[in-house]
């Protein structure tokens, strides 16, 4: 991370030990101490155990996943669309039907007022015949008449406004249309046959347990047999003068003794002839019961000049 107005990257050590136990400046040290040996451990693995070779591995068919999780994201959007283009519509069949009603209430209304109109202009004609007075059936006639014929302007004036809200809806619902369309063109238009395939690391896996196997029985071996010579020895190291040194062995009906060839250095052969003196004082005994037994050679033996009596004594004496 770094700290505000900084470019300076630090790093940050976090633990679930408790407080009481270990302070912040103490884990701070006991991380750092044990990072030089973790970066050690790590690279003689990759450099001791081959950790970052390839083996191959097998690939198989699969949906592609890709085009799937793309194609999800722009339907999720057309879903989208979809749902505010229904709210819209919804809206807009409620103003219509509110619309609707006011037409009919207000149809409703003008055959009443026809109807009153008519009976209050005959009532007014009767009374005037009769001598009665009319002032009164006059102003209800007059009244109704007016009424009746400021209905039409009330009628247009309420529809006017809700055509006023229909109208952005109306707009917004070509927009939705139009916006509908494409996303569903995008979303379509993804190519869900495009092949895609997916590594089978098993094999990969298989040879990282072996090396992680073979890097721990180094280790063993070391703490077990490596004399103070070889004591601090990595994989890589151990590779060249142990596990891969050329040598012979010779069977008995009681044991195997494994000769290695000679070392050209004399360090070199005394950390081996410890190892041997190591191992040899352990016993350690193969599958079929018999004695195991390491030797040093003390000159280059061919296999013509090899024989069993003739090796005894090129031999340095690693036995207890």
């Amino acid at each position: 991370m770094r700290q505000k107005g900084s470019t300076k990257l630090q790093a940050v050590l976090s633990t679930n030990a408790p407080r009481e136990e270990l302070e912040a400046a103490e884990g701070h040290l006991l991380y750092r101490g044990r990072w030089v040996g973790q970066e050690d451990r790590i690279q003689e693995f990759v450099q001791g155990a081959n950790g970052n070779t390839n083996y191959g591995y097998r690939r198989r068919a699969i949906p592609n996943r890709t085009a799937i999780r793309k194609q999800a994201k722009l339907l999720e959007k057309v879903a989208v669309t979809e749902r505010q283009l229904s709210t819209n519509q919804n809206h807009l069949v409620d103003l219509l039907e509110r619309l609707q009603d006011v037409e009919a209430k207000y149809q409703d209304r003008e055959s009443e007022l026809k109807q009153r109109v008519s009976e209050l202009k005959a009532d007014y004609q009767q009374r005037l015949e009769e001598g009665r007075a009319v002032k009164r059936a006059r102003q209800r006639w007059e009244k109704a008449k007016a009424e009746l014929d400021d209905l039409p302007q009330k009628c247009e004036k309420e529809l006017d406004k809700i055509r006023a809200r229909m109208e952005p809806l109306l707009t917004h619902r070509q927009e939705l249309w139009q916006r509908l369309e494409e996303r569903r063109k995008a979303a379509n238009a993804v190519d869900l046959t495009r092949p895609m395939y997916q590594r089978d690391m098993e094999k990969d896996q298989i040879m990282l347990d072996l090396q992680l196997l073979l890097v721990n029985l180094h280790y063993f071996v070391r703490e077990h047999y490596f004399g103070p010579a070889w004591a601090h020895h990595d994989l890589k190291t151990a590779e060249k003068l142990l596990y891969r040194k050329r040598g012979r062995v010779i069977r008995y009906h009681d044991r195997l003794v494994v000769v290695l060839s000679p070392y050209r250095y004399a360090r070199h052969r005394k950390g081996a002839e410890e190892m041997c003196a190591r191992f040899n004082e352990r016993r350690v005994q193969g599958p079929d019961g018999r004695l195991i037994q390491l030797r040093v050679a003390l000159e280059q033996i061919s296999v013509r000049q090899f024989c069993p009596h003739r090796a005894e004594v090129l031999f340095t004496h690693c036995l207890p």
